[in-house]
């Protein structure tokens, strides 16, 4: 009985590690007017192409809502696919957190969507957060071509 109560507890701890560690990010400002966004620089050494995903944090100043929520957002962490040759992006995942940075929402855009297909997708604005990332990495992956 003690074995199993072990291994249940190395087990939980196990799950709670992993689960901790995709959640580590390395946030850099993201350069938009009129926002507050950060990028997650972890991803940009295993972006390779024009077709990536990286992770967003906008902070809303003020606080926004959202029906079904009784908790004000605070920050919102979205994961988005983009495709910088064909122009477009798409949502992947969004997580909404409160002001102690406490997770209020997930949604997974990406539920019920055969592999390879992506959600809505919409074109890429110029100057606005996707814009910019995309320099970011057309500037990367041309920096990593000379070298």
């Amino acid at each position: 009985m003690n074995l199993v109560r072990i291994l249940i507890v190395i087990i939980a701890f196990t799950a709670v590690f992993i689960t901790a560690q995709s959640e580590r990010h390395n946030w850099r400002a993201l350069p938009v007017a009129g926002q507050h966004l950060w990028y997650d620089a972890m991803q940009l050494d295993t972006i390779k192409s024009n077709t990536f995903e990286i992770w967003v944090l906008e902070l809303h100043n003020p606080q926004i809502s959202y029906e079904g929520l009784k908790t004000p957002i605070n920050r919102t962490k979205t994961l988005y696919s983009v495709d910088i040759e064909k122009g477009n992006y798409a949502i992947k995942m969004a997580v909404l957190y409160d002001n102690s940075m406490k997770e209020i929402g997930r949604f997974d855009y990406t539920i019920n969507i055969p592999p390879g297909v992506l959600p809505a997708q919409y074109p890429i604005l110029k100057s606005g957060a996707i814009d910019v990332i995309c320099s970011i990495i057309k500037q990367r992956i041309v920096h990593n071509g000379k070298s």
